[in-house]
């Protein structure tokens, strides 16, 4: 786990991006951080305080590393699926892997997708996204990270949004 709490990485309201990246300087330590998690393991959490720049290294250090060649499992292509849970992270999470192309060669999205992901999710439950990902154009071609921004909404809307999803929701994480 990587903590950002007592750092800031960013200057004003706007946070860094994968076209501002060029400006984004300073955090090569955190960067490196995260690629050495990631070559050891299939999970990083990172956190920190609101507006310590968690989403900037990101977006402007790691993905563009990533982007830029960094070996993983399958190579040094990446696909990258960023989605905010809200008050229906499954949904969400299912909408992002359609629509932004991830799993697809050229990154074109397929619209169809979602109903197989429907079902791949009712009947995998946990399994899902390994299924999922086994059975893409991009799998042994490309390395694939999903990222989770603002996760707290897991628990934030939990509590006041279960009666609108399923509770398959709890695929995501057991809240």
């Amino acid at each position: 786990m990587l903590d950002l709490s007592n750092n800031s990485f960013y200057i004003g309201l706007k946070s860094y991006n994968q076209t501002t990246s060029s400006k984004f300087i300073g955090k090569d330590r955190e960067v490196d951080s995260l690629l050495a998690i990631l070559q050891t393991n299939k999970f990083v959490c990172l956190t920190g305080a609101e507006g310590s720049g968690k989403t900037s290294l990101l977006n402007a250090g790691l993905i563009p590393r990533l982007l830029a060649g960094f070996p993983g499992k399958v190579g040094n292509q990446w696909s990258i699926c960023k989605f905010r849970p809200s008050a229906s992270p499954l949904s969400n999470f299912k909408q992002a892997l359609t629509f932004d192309g991830v799993l697809n060669l050229e990154d074109k999205p397929n619209t169809t997708d979602i109903l197989d992901y429907d079902d791949v999710f009712s009947s995998m439950r946990e399994l899902s996204l390994v299924s999922i990902y086994k059975n893409s154009e991009i799998y042994n071609k490309k390395n694939l990270l999903v990222v989770i921004d603002q996760v707290e909404d897991l628990f934030r809307f939990n509590k006041d949004f279960n009666h609108l999803e399923s509770k398959d929701d709890d695929l995501l994480f057991d809240i």
